[in-house]
C-alpha cells in the first residue's frame, strides 16, 4: 500500500524530472520593480528505442490545477497550455509566461506511453529538458468511505496538475485513475456537499505498468468540529502594506487568551484545522501549543496571499475529540517550494533543534541545555553565551544547502545581539569560504558569499543591539541583497580579496564559525531559514509584518 496522507496542500513531482529553478510571483527583476517573468521551455521526447515520439500530446498545467467537474462550481481553474511534439519529437514554448510550479504531461495514446515533468520557471531563462524518454502508462486505484455522505451526493477524485477527474462508484466507493505516466502524484478528494472537508493524498508513486493502490479515504463533515473562527489577512496600507500577490506563504497565527479559549480545544491542539472558504484544507504546523500559559504559534500554508486586500480570510476549526494531530511541518515548509532548512529554534529538550522540512537537517546542540531556551521573537528561541555554545545542522555538508557560487538562495533569521563590540559574530554559516550571515568588525549586519580565488563578496547594513531584528541575505546570480526588518538595506557588493579556494565541506553552523572556535554569537537566535531561491522584497516584507510582535497581517473574527 502506498499512501501518505496530509490534511493540506499538494505536491506534484516526477521520478524523471529536470529542475529549471524556482520563482514565485514576487520574484522580480530587481528590488522594488514589478516586471512579468519571461521563460522558455524546450524538450525532445523519444521512445525507449530512441525513436522520436512524433505528434505526442503535451499538456502543461500549474501544479495547483484541478480539472473541473460538471456538478461543482467551487473548484479551481487556471491558465493551461496544450501543444504537440513535432515530427522529430520536439516541443518548444519560447515565451512561457509562468510563475511557480507547473506539471507537464506528455502522452502518446496510440502506444500507451508517457512522461511527467516538473517545471519551475526561472526569470528570463530557457528551461532545456534535453531528451525525455516515454514509459508505459499506469494507474492509481483506491476506495472512498462514503459513511455519512448521502447517496445523492457525488464524490470526486482529481489529480493535481492534470486534466483528470473521476466520480467514484456510489455503491462500492471504488475508483481508478488510469493513463498516468511514471512519477509521483497528489490527489484531491471532495464531495459535492461543501460541508465535507476535502482531503489531499500526497506523494503517490506510480511505476510503469504497475498500478498503485492507496488506503481507504474517509471524508469528514465540518459539523464534527464544534468551534470556528475566521482568520483575516490584511495586506492593505492599514495592515502589512504589501501590494503583490505572494504564493505558498507560511502565515504565522499567534493564539493567546485574548483571541482563543484553550479550554475548548484538545490538550495539545490535536483537533485544530484550517480550511479555505470552500472547506479545502490548508496545511499547518504547530510550533508551540502551551494551553497552561495560554499561548500558541501555528504556521499555516496559504496558497495565495493577495496584495492590497483586507477581505481575504480562511477558517480555523477546533473542538473535535476524535480528531488526530495533523500538524505537518514538511507540508508547510515544502522543499519543492524552496524551503531547504527551517529551524524554529523552539525545541525544549536542550539537545536537538529540529528541521521543519522533510530534509530533516536536524541540529545538534553543543554546550547548551534546557536553560538555553528563552522567549523568542516567535515562540521559543535559543540563547548563545558568546564563548562556548553553538548548533551544528546534521548532514548539511553535502546537501541541498550546498549552493553553487553565484547561485540563487537566501539565509534569514530573527536575532537579538547582546554584544556589538567591533568583533565578528556568526549567526549562521556554511563555511567562511562559502556563505553566511553575521555581524562583522564594523558592527554591521553582513551577508557574504565567498568567490573562488577572489574573496568575500559582502553586502552590509548597520547593526543594532538589545532588540529583535529580522535579517535576510539573498544571493541572486551576480546580485546580492541584505534586508533588515523587511526593508532592503543595501544591494552593493564589497569584495575583500583572497586567493583561497572555495570550501564547501562544512556543515551549516549556527552561533559560531563552522569548523573553528571563533566568531561566537552572544544573544538569541530564532527562526533560521535557508531557502533555495531569492524571495524578493514583497515576500520578505510580508514575513516581517506577519512575524513581528505587533503582527500587522493577521486578525481574528
Amino acid at each position: 500500500m502506498n499512501r501518505r496522507f496530509n490534511f493540506g496542500l499538494f505536491s506534484v513531482a516526477a521520478s524523471c524530472v529536470v529542475f529549471v529553478c524556482m520563482c514565485t510571483a514576487d520574484r522580480l527583476s530587481g528590488p522594488g520593480t514589478g516586471s512579468e517573468t519571461t521563460n522558455g521551455i524546450v524538450a525532445t521526447i523519444r521512445y525507449q528505442n530512441g525513436a522520436p515520439a512524433s505528434f505526442s500530446t503535451v499538456k502543461i498545467r500549474p501544479a495547483a490545477f484541478l480539472q473541473d467537474t460538471a456538478s461543482s462550481g467551487v473548484l479551481r481553474s487556471a491558465a493551461v497550455i496544450d501543444t504537440l511534439t513535432d515530427s522529430l519529437g520536439r516541443f518548444s514554448i519560447p515565451d512561457f509566461q509562468g510563475q511557480g510550479e507547473y506539471a507537464a504531461e506528455i502522452i502518446d495514446t496510440s502506444k500507451s506511453q508517457g512522461a511527467l515533468l516538473k517545471i519551475k520557471p526561472e526569470s528570463d531563462s530557457l528551461g532545456d529538458f534535453g531528451v525525455v524518454f516515454l514509459n508505459p502508462l499506469s494507474a492509481i486505484s483506491g476506495t472512498i468511505d462514503r459513511s455519512g455522505i448521502p447517496n445523492s451526493a457525488a464524490v470526486y477524485v482529481q489529480v493535481f496538475g492534470l486534466d483528470k477527474v473521476k466520480r467514484i462508484d456510489s455503491t462500492t466507493g471504488n475508483f481508478t485513475i488510469d493513463k498516468l505516466a511514471m512519477g509521483s502524484y497528489s490527489l484531491h478528494v471532495f464531495s459535492s456537499l461543501a460541508s465535507f472537508i476535502p482531503q489531499t493524498i500526497e506523494n503517490i508513486t506510480v511505476v510503469s505498468a504497475a498500478p498503485a493502490t492507496i488506503d481507504t479515504i474517509r471524508l469528514v463533515s465540518v459539523a464534527t468540529w464544534q468551534n470556528a473562527k475566521s482568520v483575516y489577512l490584511n495586506t492593505t496600507p492599514s495592515g502589512a502594506d504589501v501590494t503583490t500577490d505572494i504564493y505558498r506563504f507560511p502565515v504565522l497565527c499567534r493564539l493567546t487568551t485574548d483571541n482563543f479559549d484553550f479550554l475548548t480545544a484538545r490538550t495539545h491542539g490535536e483537533d485544530v484545522r484550517f480550511v479555505k472558504t470552500d472547506n479545502t484544507p490548508l496545511s499547518y504546523q504547530i510550533e508551540r501549543w502551551d494551553a497552561s500559559a495560554g499561548v500558541a504559534e501555528i504556521w499555516v500554508s496559504v496558497d495565495t496571499v493577495f496584495g492590497n486586500n483586507a477581505t481575504q480570510h480562511f477558517t480555523m476549526l477546533w473542538g473535535n475529540s476524535d480528531a488526530a494531530d495533523a500538524s505537518n511541518g514538511g507540508a508547510v515548509f515544502d522543499t519543492g517550494m524552496g524551503f531547504q532548512g527551517v529551524w524554529h529554534m523552539s525545541d525544549t529538550d536542550g539537545v536537538s533543534c529540529l528541521d521543519a522540512t522533510n530534509n530533516h537537517y536536524d541540529g545538534v546542540l553543543y554546550a547548551m541545555s534546557k536553560a538555553s531556551m528563552a522567549s523568542g521573537a516567535i515562540g521559543g528561541a535559543q540563547t548563545f553565551d558568546g564563548a562556548t555554545n553553538y548548533i551544528v545542522m546534521s548532514n548539511t555538508a553535502d546537501s541541498k544547502l550546498n549552493f553553487p557560487q553565484g547561485g540563487r538562495y537566501s539565509v534569514s533569521a530573527w536575532v537579538y545581539d547582546e554584544a556589538l563590540d567591533n568583533g565578528y559574530h556568526c549567526i549562521v554559516s556554511k563555511s567562511n569560504q562559502q556563505y553566511g550571515l553575521q555581524v562583522n568588525n564594523q558592527n554591521t549586519w553582513q551577508f557574504f558569499e565567498f568567490e573562488n580565488k577572489q574573496g568575500w563578496a559582502s553586502t552590509e547594513a548597520p547593526a543594532s543591539a538589545l532588540a529583535w531584528k529580522y535579517v535576510v541575505g539573498e544571493r541572486s546570480g551576480t546580485k546580492q541583497y541584505i534586508y533588515v526588518d523587511g526593508v532592503l538595506a543595501d544591494s552593493s557588493i564589497i569584495l575583500t580579496a583572497d586567493g583561497s579556494d572555495r570550501y564547501t565541506s562544512d556543515n551549516v553552523c549556527v552561533g559560531k564559525r563552522p569548523s573553528e572556535t571563533n566568531r561566537w554569537w552572544s544573544g538569541m537566535i530564532d527562526e533560521v531559514r535557508i531557502c533555495s531561491w531569492a524571495h524578493g522584497p514583497g515576500w520578505i516584507k510580508l514575513c516581517y509584518m506577519n512575524q513581528k510582535q505587533s503582527d500587522a497581517l493577521v486578525t481574528y473574527k
